[in-house]
């Protein structure tokens, strides 16, 4: 440590470094919760370098991540790219949406096969690490892989479980092994990860963390995913407090000034993720947008954010997000009131895919509720009142057969917020020329 550095400048790093590290942390919890369920027909777990076919829509109860999705049928994996690249083939989707971004350990999206990108038919790709040099299989586009470690996420859009079979059939289509078994297609055996307990969600595992624990993990996993090459700033400030790349950090074995002002970054940290929340959001009648996730380049706070309550965000060209927590008052959402959202005929969201919205409780979570729809949106049959206009019932009672398709349940305790997603957004949404309608409290 250099001697000029004062005890507030050397918080400030500490807090920069906590921030700057946790979207590793996040995803390897993550990791290492999905890859220590064993393949099933369910397809909600898997080995690495394994494709999980997830063959239903989420539970509700489910709490593997935050803000979770109810659209599509997935086919996911983690692939350690390390060795050699992996080929992936991908069937062809005709005009079915679909989307395939993968992620780096810093939670970066680097590439998003799929509808807008890659058009219907069918195609092959290979992750590769950038230093990799060999030869790839002809009508395989190379797709280089910032970290060793990258998650995939495809998602295919579902109308319904009379819709499964025809997924499933499409899902059974993805194939991926590594280059050296390529043209033939070899399942990875799994390995488990260690000792994880899958009852706790990746967002309490973190807040559970020692800061010791955190930053020994933080340490091994950026030695083995190196910074991007435009982290050389945040790099030589984490080297000012002893963090160096490659390296071991163990806060108990750092001076006192260090390990203190270590012990202070997370609750450091979290302020600043709070306040870049609302100092970058965009607020549309009562909507919170943020247009520029996903691709984050150097924004750390905005990273860590996400990582904490949406990991894994698609980039905006994909899919936006904006969330609503509050009534055409002001005042917060609570799951014993009734609330309605009216899109008029010239209003509903603007997209070449669908648009959908879904309810979680404070944590970022859904509550079982007698429907098991935790979405809806265009995909769903919603009754189009005589002016055109469509209205979303959105309380925990049922409103009544003649408006429970327009129904979006939600649990009769505390308070709750809502997820606007809208998929292959148009230019007018991505703009900030569109906004929803406010949520309006039924009193």
């Amino acid at each position: 440590m250099k001697s000029e550095l004062t005890k507030e400048s050397i918080e400030e790093i500490a807090a920069e470094a906590y921030l700057y590290l946790l979207p590793q942390v996040m995803m390897e919890i993550t990791r290492r919760l999905i890859t220590s369920i064993p393949k099933s027909s369910r397809g909600v777990g898997g080995a690495m370098g394994t494709l999980i076919r997830k063959r239903d829509l989420n539970e509700g109860n489910s709490k593997a991540v935050a803000r979770m999705n109810f659209d599509f049928l997935q086919v996911m994996a983690w692939i350690d790219i390390s060795k050699e690249p992996y080929i992936i083939e991908v069937p062809r989707m005709g005009d079915r949406f679909f989307t395939f971004p993968f992620y780096d350990m810093w939670t970066e999206c680097f590439a998003a096969p799929g509808t807008r990108t890659s058009g219907k038919d069918s195609y092959t790709f290979a992750l590769c690490s950038p230093e990799w040099q060999g030869q790839l299989p002809k009508n395989a586009d190379r797709i280089n892989v910032p970290t060793s470690i990258t998650w995939g996420i495809g998602r295919i859009l579902v109308f319904g479980e009379d819709d499964f079979a025809e997924v499933h059939q499409i899902q059974d289509q993805f194939k991926m092994t590594r280059l050296s078994t390529w043209p033939e297609y070899v399942e990875e055996e799994f390995v488990s990860p260690g000792e994880v307990d899958k009852t706790i969600p990746p967002i309490q595992v973190l807040r559970d963390m020692s800061v010791r624990d955190f930053f020994l993990l933080a340490s091994e996993l950026v030695a083995n995913n190196k910074p991007h090459t435009t982290d050389y700033g945040i790099v030589q400030r984490l080297g000012k407090i002893g963090f160096n790349i490659g390296e071991k950090f163990d806060v108990e074995a750092q001076p006192d000034e260090i390990r203190n002002a270590c012990l202070l970054a997370p609750t450091n940290a979290m302020y600043q993720i709070h306040e870049i929340l609302k100092m970058t959001s965009v607020v549309l009648n009562g909507w919170t947008f943020n247009y520029n996730i996903g691709v984050w380049g150097n924004s750390y706070v905005r990273r860590a954010a996400i990582a904490i309550y949406g990991i894994a965000a698609n980039p905006p060209e994909e899919s936006i997000y904006p969330n609503c927590f509050v009534d055409q008052d002001g005042e917060p959402l609570y799951g014993s009131e009734n609330y309605t959202i009216t899109f008029t005929k010239n209003n509903l969201p603007p997209v070449d895919a669908f648009w959908s919205i879904t309810a979680y409780d404070r944590e970022g979570f859904t509550v079982p509720n007698e429907l098991e729809r935790y979405s809806i949106g265009s995909r769903n049959p919603l009754v189009t009142s005589s002016d055109g206009s469509v209205t979303i019932y959105v309380q925990s009672k049922n409103p009544g057969r003649s408006l429970e398709n327009n129904w979006l349940p939600v649990s009769d305790e505390g308070k709750f917020n809502l997820s606007l997603r809208l998929y292959l957004p148009k230019t007018e949404a991505l703009l900030g020329g569109w906004s929803p309608p406010v949520v309006k409290h039924i009193k």
